[in-house]
């Protein structure tokens, strides 16, 4: 049976997603695949520890860097043989409307025991990072005072409310220049659980091994807890 751990490490997002590969198994001489590279933030990361048989896909070529190998492609059909890949992963990448597809071509290329390590946000670490309130999740974060892009003075307050049946998530945002409201906006989604991220991958082959989260820091200093998912190819 695959072993489980999970830990938090508070941090900056990007920069511990080279460690997290690393403590995942990713090794020198691994042929890996990064999907939905973009500017191929890690592939440079990862080079520069010596780290160099990665290729990328993606499938904007504007965003693609010039020194790496990197294939333009959308990675529903990628343009690879079977099984040729140690480690396949993906950062910041939505996996949404068309997820079977994906896993399944994952499946495809990577080797027997190969791993496969996404990012997600997973209900149980962010109910981890919430504090419980007549039955609902809460959270309010308030980003001290600062200057806007105009030069006003603006503080920013978000309320997070994390629905526990639904797994609905539903973020409040308020801006406020001095005291005076003015940006609002309101916004939900569905965050999947552990198990259904396990239910998900069981089909095409995967075991769940395990999760590293990290509380990421985004552009306005707000704490967003990120899971990795570490999976291993059996069949």
């Amino acid at each position: 049976m695959a072993n489980e751990r999970s830990e938090s490490v508070v941090d900056k997002y990007p920069q511990n997603c080279v460690n997290v590969l690393l403590s995942f198994g990713l090794k020198q001489n691994d042929q890996a695949l990064d999907l939905g590279c973009g500017q191929g933030n890690q592939m440079q990361q990862l080079a520069e520890i010596g780290i160099n048989n990665v290729t990328g896909i993606d499938v904007n070529p504007d965003n693609l860097p010039t020194d790496n190998m990197v294939v333009v492609a959308d990675w529903n059909k990628m343009p690879f043989k079977e099984n040729i890949f140690d480690c396949a992963y993906m950062f910041s990448s939505p996996l949404s409307e068309s997820s079977s597809e994906k896993y399944s071509e994952v499946s495809r290329v990577l080797k027997p025991g190969g791993i496969f390590i996404y990012d997600d946000i997973v209900f149980e670490e962010l109910m981890r990072t919430h504090t419980l309130r007549e039955s609902q999740l809460t959270e309010e974060k308030v980003i001290p005072l600062q200057e806007d892009a105009d030069g006003n003075q603006i503080t920013i307050v978000q309320e997070s409310f994390l629905e526990e049946k639904s797994h609905k998530r539903l973020i409040k945002v308020r801006t406020y220049n001095r005291g005076d409201l003015v940006f609002s906006d309101d916004y939900s989604s569905t965050v999947k659980s552990l198990d259904q991220h396990r239910s998900g991958l069981l089909p095409f082959g995967f075991e769940y091994v395990g999760v590293v989260t990290i509380h990421q820091e985004s552009k306005d200093n707000l704490l967003e807890p990120r899971t990795f998912l570490k999976f291993i190819k059996t069949s």
